[in-house]
């Protein structure tokens, strides 16, 4: 047997594969933002809604309601005022209306009326109560006010009661002279009365109170009252002269 060997055969070197350099990649462009109309749809709690007009630059509409006027308050603040003005101006005139008409009317209730003296000597319902007083101009002007009020309150009902069923011309006869005379010191002190619902300091309530005594002694003794009195009503005129004592109603 034949030894044949293969004769040994030089490795053959094999070139390294060729690697094919890729250019560089461009950069990536930036996300082209949908046109309007075509983006995905949103949510319905998550609808955009247009800012409010003048916000960010949006321009305000010529149709747009105009800003309240700050004068509209003041306009209902005045009305009010005056409202509130002519309530009490109205009520005041029903009062005094009322009191006017009281003195016309004799009191229907039968009550004891005082007993008069025969002298120009002032009423107890007039002079200062046996616990206060005469007022003076120190007093405080509400307390002066209001007791002035009540004395001048309590005179007019006791002449009225008096005068209604006749104890009153015991003290004096029951002429025309001193009917007139009766009827204008009432309306002089219902005069007093009323101005005292608007408020009188103490100099004022002390000279309301000196007054009033005044004219209850010159009615007392018959003479003139010393102060006038012209009152007009719907259908018929009171007029008293102060001077004279003479007057009385007259038909319009």
């Amino acid at each position: 047997m034949t030894d044949e060997r293969v004769p040994d055969t030089p490795p053959i070197e094999l070139a390294p594969p060729l690697v094919s350099a890729a250019p560089p990649s461009a950069p990536a462009a930036p996300p082209v933002p949908p046109a309007a109309g075509t983006g995905p749809a949103l949510p319905p709690y998550a609808t955009a809604s247009a800012p409010p007009p003048g916000y960010g630059g949006y321009p305000v509409s010529p149709y747009s309601a105009p800003p309240t006027s700050p004068s509209g308050g003041n306009k209902r603040a005045l009305v009010i005022i005056l409202i509130s003005v002519l309530s009490v101006v109205v009520i005041a005139i029903a009062l005094v209306a009322a009191m006017v008409a009281s003195v016309l009317t004799a009191s229907p209730e039968p009550m004891p009326a005082p007993v008069f003296p025969s002298t120009a000597e002032p009423l107890p319902s007039t002079a200062p109560s046996a616990g206060g007083n005469p007022i003076s101009d120190g007093e405080d002007d509400a307390l002066a006010g209001a007791e002035i009020a009540d004395r001048l309150e309590t005179t007019i009902e006791d002449y009225k009661r008096a005068r209604s069923d006749g104890s009153l011309w015991d003290s004096i006869p029951q002429t025309e002279r001193n009917e007139t005379a009766v009827t204008a010191f009432l309306y002089l002190l219902t005069d007093m009365k009323v101005a005292t619902i608007w408020g009188v300091d103490a100099a004022t309530a002390a000279r309301y109170e000196t007054e009033m005594m005044r004219l209850e002694d010159a009615l007392l003794a018959e003479q003139p009252l010393g102060s006038s009195v012209k009152i007009v009503l719907s259908d018929r005129t009171f007029e008293y002269d102060g001077e004279t004592g003479e007057g009385g109603y007259t038909d319009e």
